[in-house]
């Protein structure tokens, strides 16, 4: 094997590893109470890189919206990759649009529309003009490893991961598209109960903070390497970015640890 391949190899298997705990509801969270407007506005700038100038973002959010109980990351988790869905399916220039709602579901509506339970639910919906999908395809975007890209070009996990973290907050997702006129995700996510919020906002603290430690980030998509670095930094590390396995083993060799660097002062790129 090539040292290429076995640099590749081990990045690939992480990243398929814990998309696949996504999946299958087994991923270490650490759920919080949130408003998901808040969550969602704070992404906006990274989630306009992702997609590039030519798409348009719009984004609706919803006055009074609940709040929702989950891992802020997972809601991050979330976007990313249903934006980056919206990107591959948008051949030039098009629309991508992100809107919050509230919706209360009777029994009736249960009776509608299967797997859905009563209660309270803060939609999370992501539209794009894109081509859509014809109904084989769209039965399967769920499935682990089933993908539509190129060889290489994916793991055919994204949209997985998009349901099992919402299955593993107790929520549902669906999913509208036609070839040709674009495609709607919906996310549900149930509005916790309320002493849930008032035990929260009961035991919050400060952010934790660094001491200087220094962070290794390795990631090939440019936009979230330099979100990355710049939380971290925030936090008072120290950060060093790769774009690449190859980049981050030059990053190794080639910079020692230097202890007297004050924490928050070290190399970002």
């Amino acid at each position: 094997m090539s040292r290429a391949k076995q640099i590749t190899a081990p990045k690939r298997s992480t990243r398929v590893t814990y998309q696949l705990l996504a999946f299958a509801h087994q991923q270490t969270i650490a759920p919080k109470v949130l408003d998901l407007n808040d969550t969602v506005e704070r992404m906006l700038k990274m989630l306009r890189r992702l997609i590039g100038e030519d798409i348009d973002l719009a984004w609706h959010p919803r006055r009074g919206l609940w709040p929702v109980k989950m891992d802020p990351s997972q809601v991050d988790q979330i976007m990313a990759n249903l934006c980056v869905n919206a990107r591959d399916a948008i051949a030039d220039v098009g629309k991508l649009t992100i809107e919050a709602g509230k919706v209360a579901v009777d029994e009736a509506s249960c009776a509608d529309h299967p797997g859905f339970v009563p209660g309270d639910f803060v939609l999370l919906a992501v539209s794009d003009n894109g081509c859509g999908m014809a109904s084989e395809i769209r039965d399967k975007i769920f499935e682990p490893f089933f993908w539509t890209k190129a060889l290489g070009q994916g793991t055919g996990l994204g949209l997985a991961t998009v349901y099992g973290i919402v299955k593993q907050n107790g929520g549902l997702v669906t999913v509208y598209s036609e070839p040709g006129k674009g495609t709607t995700f919906k996310i549900y996510l149930p509005r916790p109960a309320r002493h849930a919020v008032a035990d929260q906002a009961a035991s919050i603290g400060e952010d934790p903070k660094g001491r200087g430690e220094l962070v290794m980030v390795v990631e090939d998509e440019a936009s979230i390497l330099t979100l990355a670095g710049k939380i971290l930094s925030g936090l008072g590390c120290r950060v060093l970015l790769a774009a690449s396995p190859a980049e981050a083993l030059q990053l190794a060799e080639t910079q020692p640890v230097d202890r007297s660097i004050k924490a928050g002062t070290g190399p970002v790129r």
